[in-house]
């Protein structure tokens, strides 16, 4: 197809005595569902020194495209981009989570509804001992455990509903 359309760019250079340039559309498919189908112009003018013509390709070939992402796509915007030091919680469910493969025990975690960026997220609760229960409001933080996947937040304890860690007795 290429072959021919360089045939093509150069009997029109011919006939144009190598003076104006050529302009010839191709279709170039996105990779992306959201993008639609886009008609790129490729512009190909007659060199001076040879008889046949060139082409200059516009577009990104589809290894650059599949290692670039789509300038045209705008990023999706997360809770994180917000820069919101807490977030108000309240609880839907009190959870016990299993850590990943080389730790053991049961650590303590929340699932909660963020209600300001209407959002459910599962926050941990550290130290021991709580005594949340569900529709009751906890402050939340940004911040991972490391052993436990999926959980992004940490609840706050002494704010709201969420007490203080009581002081251990020896």
């Amino acid at each position: 197809m290429l072959r021919a359309l360089a045939q093509r760019c150069a009997t029109q250079a011919l006939e144009n005595g190598f003076r104006q340039p050529i302009a010839v559309p191709i279709r170039t498919y996105a990779l992306s569902s959201a993008a639609a189908r886009v008609d790129s112009p490729v512009v190909g003018a007659a060199n001076q020194q040879s008889p046949t013509a060139y082409i200059q390709h516009r577009g990104m070939t589809i290894n650059q495209k599949l290692k670039k992402k789509n300038p045209l796509l705008k990023p999706r915007m997360r809770a994180e981009d917000k820069k919101q030091p807490q977030y108000k919680g309240v609880v839907i469910k009190p959870l016990i989570v299993n850590p990943k493969k080389p730790n053991s025990g049961n650590r303590k975690a929340v699932r909660v509804r963020l209600t300001s960026i209407n959002k459910e997220a599962i926050a941990y609760i550290p130290g021991i001992g709580h005594s949340l229960q569900e529709h009751q409001i906890v402050l939340v933080r940004h911040g991972k455990v490391p052993d436990c996947p999926g959980i992004k937040y940490i609840c706050i304890r002494g704010v709201h509903d969420l007490k203080h860690e009581e002081k251990r007795t020896k």
